[in-house]
């Protein structure tokens, strides 16, 4: 570290760090080092997790603008929307003659809000265009997990189904931090933040950081992302008690 430093020391550069998360102790090490010894290097770092280093600044990227479900209206206006413009694009790498019109333009729209506007769902789901119509592609998102994967040759492990993707995240969790996802499992179709405090995990909001699937919008009426629901199999039983809690809790309380 210290050859490093010594070669940025008087040099004016941009540095970019990628996928941080899985060695981020060593990355904040690094970062720490370059920053407090080379005055003219700016870094950039991907990562899902934050070095929480002086100065730094946090830019959550955003999942891809999404019709609102009221705008399913036809292919001219769909089409101006980043998700929408990135499905086509990848149908029609995998099928050339793919177009998208105002038969099937709803679909795709409904497509695109069912896997948040996540682009690596949406690409492993246009790709899929080369065999399947955009119907038939929305009826394998309720197992979007396992049915959508890369055919790409070279694809890194973990880019290539949204299982891998999900799975790079939650191995990086500890035992207690796992727990955030068999838990609300109960819970069709995402959270919110009361449902998650409603139930007993530790330190939701440390694997909440973590998580592949990041909500959008504000954290306090964010719903976690509905391309997985997070449904791991087991200790569901255990999660009913603070589902139902919750539940009768809201019952009661003014709109």
């Amino acid at each position: 570290m210290a050859a490093l430093t010594a070669q940025l020391a008087t040099r004016e550069l941009a540095v970019v760090l990628d996928n941080c998360e899985h060695v981020i102790d060593a990355a904040a090490a690094l970062v720490r080092a370059i920053m407090n010894d080379c005055p003219g290097i700016s870094i950039l770092t991907t990562s899902r997790e934050p070095l929480h280093l002086p100065g730094e600044i946090a830019w959550r990227v955003p999942s891809l603008r999404l019709p609102d479900q009221s705008d399913f209206v036809d292919a001219s206006w769909l089409i101006k929307y980043e998700s929408v413009q990135l499905f086509v694009a990848r149908a029609q790498e995998a099928a050339q003659a793919f177009r998208l019109t105002d038969d099937n333009a709803p679909v795709v729209a409904h497509i695109c809000h069912r896997l948040d506007g996540m682009p690596l769902a949406i690409e492993l789901a246009a790709a899929r265009a080369a065999d399947l119509s955009p119907r038939q592609i929305a009826a394998l998102l309720d197992d979007a997990l396992t049915a959508l994967g890369s055919r790409i040759r070279g694809t890194p492990d973990r880019q290539a189904t949204l299982a891998a993707t999900v799975a790079w995240s939650f191995d990086l969790l500890d035992a207690d931090e796992r727990q955030l996802f068999p838990r609300p499992s109960v819970f069709a179709g995402g959270f919110t933040l009361g449902r998650r405090r409603a139930d007993s995990v530790r330190r939701p909001d440390t694997a909440a950081t973590r998580c592949a699937c990041r909500a959008r919008g504000q954290v306090a009426g964010a719903r976690t992302c509905a391309v997985c629901d997070c449904r791991v199999r087991g200790a569901v039983g255990q999660s009913y008690g603070g589902a139902a809690t919750w539940s009768f809790d809201c019952r009661d309380r003014p709109p």
